[in-house]
């Protein structure tokens, strides 16, 4: 019965960490007096490969990111150890102050979604499509 219910209030913490997520791209794209919304993606040696900014790539970033966390999501507490990183998405919210990142991984279709308010982090693993979508960091920005 404790497994039930320790994986039961994971999923559910999950669910809300994405659909804070989700709320947080789709609410917050505006520009402020403090800054941008816009979501940074590094590679692996931590070097920028794009920028994503604009209303309608935010709002398909986070669709995408919002689909990821409700389709059957399959939680996880650890990544398997040969889990190499591939991209890190730095997710900066100008107004309230707020930035998540999310990791993606070279061989392996986990995610981490890192820095959630509440959650802290969690480990799950995507989809094929969801997967290929944060691989190709670069087509959010061509809209």
């Amino acid at each position: 019965m404790r497994a039930y219910l320790s994986h039961f209030t994971q999923r559910n913490m999950f669910f809300v960490s994405m659909i804070f997520l989700l709320t947080f791209l789709i609410a917050g794209c505006s520009q402020t007096n403090r800054g941008h919304d816009r979501v940074v993606v590094y590679n692996a040696a931590h070097k920028r490969v794009t920028v994503i900014t604009g209303k309608r790539n935010l709002k398909q970033f986070s669709n995408i990111a919002g689909d990821a966390g409700t389709k059957d999501t399959k939680l996880t507490r650890k990544l398997p150890q040969t889990a190499k990183v591939k991209y890190y998405y730095v997710i900066q919210q100008a107004k309230p102050k707020v930035t998540l990142k999310m990791t993606i991984y070279a061989n392996s279709k986990y995610s981490k979604l890192e820095n959630i308010p509440i959650v802290g982090k969690v480990t799950y693993r995507l989809s094929d499509s969801d997967y290929q979508k944060f691989s190709h960091p670069k087509s959010f920005t061509n809209q």
